[in-house]
């Protein structure tokens, strides 16, 4: 295991199925002899994908107005919530560096909690979900990063405690939500 974390910003706006814009933060987890990530916060901007994401595979999903823009050569990314900004993050493309070591996150392992509404659980399951099969790269190339995490008062991203930004990249590819890999 690691100490390393993931978090990203992406676009899955260019789809047939539901277009949607994602900010996650992964931490390496295992469960067994099974090592994968666990995704400790995850934004996203569209009902529809958090509902799927939330109610079938057990992502912890909330609402966000994220964004995502290309402007001299530096890639902006920002997720805000009630007008607060919890994550904004910038590449700089004029800079690469060497490829970071990335920690394990797939498959996704997934604590599926449904709630009694009178309070309590009314069930609780680990759900392993591996989407990389869907993934086909086209690019991947590794940048100098700023990151700033912001907590509000619904969001305590302060947990995450002081991170040091090792790096970050630029990846591009198709992904196909299947059938087969949820």
């Amino acid at each position: 295991m690691t100490n390393k974390i993931v978090i990203s910003i992406t676009d899955f706006s260019n789809t047939d199925k539901v277009s949607f814009m994602d900010c996650a933060f992964v931490v390496p987890a295992a469960y067994g002899n099974q090592y994968g990530g666990y995704y400790i916060y995850e934004y996203e901007n569209n009902d529809a994908a958090i509902a799927a994401g939330r109610d079938l595979w057990g992502y912890p999903k909330k609402y966000a107005n994220i964004q995502i823009v290309e402007n001299n050569r530096e890639i902006h990314g920002a997720a805000r919530k009630n007008g607060e900004e919890l994550i904004k993050m910038t590449v700089n493309l004029n800079e690469t560096m060497p490829a970071l070591e990335e920690p394990i996150t797939t498959p996704h392992l997934n604590l599926r909690t449904i709630s009694k509404p009178d309070g309590g659980i009314y069930m609780q399951e680990i759900i392993e979900r591996d989407t990389s099969p869907d993934f086909i790269l086209h690019e991947k190339t590794f940048h100098p990063v700023q990151l700033r995490v912001t907590q509000t008062v619904t969001e305590p991203l302060h947990l995450l405690g002081p991170l040091h930004i090792l790096g970050g990249g630029v990846v591009k590819g198709d992904f196909y939500a299947t059938e087969e890999n949820g």
